[in-house]
């Protein structure tokens, strides 16, 4: 959906996108790419600690280089936490694309998380439920994309958003 927004808007704005990620992102024509390459630890707890520990701080970091570049920014959804850290740092007016709740956390766990490796797992995992709530309450403006997502994301976060639905493609339909 990023990719939709991005192409819509990059003739009439100056688009910058940045990727915090282990794995490289294709590369956006029309826009600076600013590709943050990160390299969590290996195995599950480890991986967690680096979440717990590690992420903040590169989010911190980018997001002092954003407040003192920009005035507005678009946030969506960061492959670690679902919600970023990058929100509680921003000074700078901000919008939150939250396309959906951290599911495994804010739905039935017989759908998420049927085993008991599963459940054993999202237990040892829920402090990143509180990452997400103290970060998505950090969020300016929160988007998403139907009234669905607007439900779940009163119910979990207790916060209001606008609805934004998805554009069309109007060369493809």
């Amino acid at each position: 959906m990023i990719d939709n927004v991005i192409n819509r808007y990059k003739n009439k704005f100056e688009i910058d996108l940045y990727v915090i990620s282990d794995m490289k992102p294709k590369k956006i024509v029309g826009v600076i790419n600013n590709y943050i390459h990160v390299r969590p630890w290996k195995g599950f707890i480890q991986r967690n600690l680096w979440i717990f520990f590690v992420l903040p701080k590169i989010h911190k970091k980018l997001a002092k280089r954003i407040n003192k570049t920009y005035k507005k920014i678009l946030v969506t959804h960061d492959y670690f936490t679902k919600s970023p850290y990058l929100l509680r740092y921003l000074k700078i007016n901000n919008i939150y694309l939250c396309q959906e709740t951290q599911r495994e956390f804010y739905e039935p766990w017989e759908i998420h998380a049927p085993s008991l490796r599963e459940k054993i797992a999202n237990i040892f995992r829920l402090p990143i439920k509180t990452i997400d709530r103290v970060n998505t309450m950090s969020a300016g403006t929160i988007i998403c994309n139907s009234k669905y997502s607007q439900m779940t994301i009163k119910s979990a976060y207790n916060r209001a958003s606008h609805i934004v639905y998805p554009g069309v493609d109007e060369h493809f339909f």
